[in-house]
């Protein structure tokens, strides 16, 4: 994410996150969270359209109280958007990883 002056940054809802990427664990954990982060470099800001705050309640809290078996699985994804016509590149870069 270095090299630009502003990010955005934005949570995938979990709904959306499992239609496009469906995750089964055996057995079957007490706590689950899945986290999807994406990015976009911009050369000046934008109007914030959240909170932390909000985003953090939508996205979910992994508690562990009592739980034998936690699932934590988180990944991201930069948005590279196309430059004007014939400057070629767009597409995206996805790191993540899984952790329990």
């Amino acid at each position: 994410m270095a090299g630009a002056p502003w990010l955005l940054l934005s949570f995938a809802a979990a709904s959306d996150y499992q239609a496009a990427a469906a995750l089964s664990v055996s057995p079957a954990p007490d706590a689950l969270v899945r986290v999807f982060l994406m990015w976009e470099r911009l050369a000046a800001p934008v109007a914030a359209c959240g909170s932390l705050e909000a985003e953090a309640a939508r996205v979910g809290v992994l508690r562990r109280e009592g739980a034998r078996l936690a699932v934590l699985e988180w990944g991201g994804m930069e948005v590279v958007r196309p430059r004007a016509e014939g400057a070629g590149g767009g597409g995206a870069r996805a790191l993540g990883g899984r952790g329990g």
